[in-house]
């Protein structure tokens, strides 16, 4: 009978568990090479999708190629990969790095290009430069959507890192999988996709928990002091406090001497609360 048991498949989890270094150290390689090929493609894609989104142009010459290769079944490059670097974890790493890089970067090119222009006028007209424009206004408008490619992306890059684990390997848990399938220990294969599918979910409850961290940081209620308890604050540019300074806008000018421009209403209304 080539199916274990339910019976069976608990039972040898249970002898993994047992030993709980013969479940780390496969654990803790594939979490590294997926922890690294996660944080390249990061580091790569939102700059490279901020600067393509800001400029038509650029968009409309990149948008279509980016797509294109993201729809291609990337794992073919792995013996290339494989041949080049490898079956350690460097070819297991590049070929996460390709499968996470594509739904960032596109993501950041297409929430970047909907960015209120209205926000980036106000901002310009308040002295705000490019790299003040980008902190201040583009970074929260895409804040949401980038969370959200960041964990398809996150889920991509551990599949495919387990994937070409079990291809070719010398650990991780893509190698225990392939060396249980191969030695016909139907068993410990099953045993090795449970503990496959529960690294899964710690990861992306340790995603979830980071990510909600981040965003309650970011958007604390002491952040504009003109919100009421029962309202939300519904200002598209958030004035900070800087000591010594009085109100400070995204350019660095003191409220007292902020132009006139496009946006005086709106600094209007930060400058004096609503009774």
């Amino acid at each position: 009978m080539l199916l274990a048991s339910p019976a069976a498949a608990w039972t040898a989890f249970r002898q993994l568990a047992a030993e709980p270094l013969h479940i780390l150290r496969p654990v803790g390689v594939t979490v590294r090479e997926t922890a690294l090929a996660f944080g390249l493609a990061l580091l790569l894609a939102v700059p490279v999708g901020v600067a393509i989104g800001s400029s038509r142009t650029l968009r409309r010459a990149y948008e279509p190629l980016f797509t294109s290769v993201n729809a291609l079944p990337l794992i073919i490059l792995y013996p290339v990969l494989a041949a080049t670097l490898g079956i350690g974890s460097g070819s297991k790493t590049a070929l996460g790095l390709l499968y996470a890089f594509f739904p960032i970067v596109i993501t950041s090119m297409r929430a970047t290009a909907h960015v209120d222009r209205d926000l980036l006028v106000a901002a310009a007209a308040m002295g705000a430069k490019g790299g003040q424009r980008i902190r201040s206004v583009v970074a929260p408008s895409i804040l949401a959507p980038l969370f959200a490619s960041m964990r398809v992306a996150l889920g991509l890059a551990l599949v495919t890192v387990i994937a070409a684990e079990f291809i070719s390997g010398s650990g991780g848990v893509g190698y225990e999988l392939g060396a249980a399938s191969q030695s016909l220990d139907t068993p410990g294969l099953f045993a090795w996709i449970i503990v496959a599918c529960l690294l899964t979910i710690c990861i992306n409850l340790l995603f979830s928990v980071i990510t909600a961290g981040y965003r309650k940081a970011s958007t604390g209620e002491d952040l504009c002091e003109n919100r009421r308890p029962s309202r939300r604050c519904v200002c598209p540019v958030r004035p900070r406090r800087l000591q010594g300074r009085g109100e400070q806008y995204p350019g660095g000018v003191p409220l007292d001497q902020a132009r006139p421009g496009p946006s005086a209403g709106l600094r209007a209304r930060h400058a004096s609360p609503r009774r």
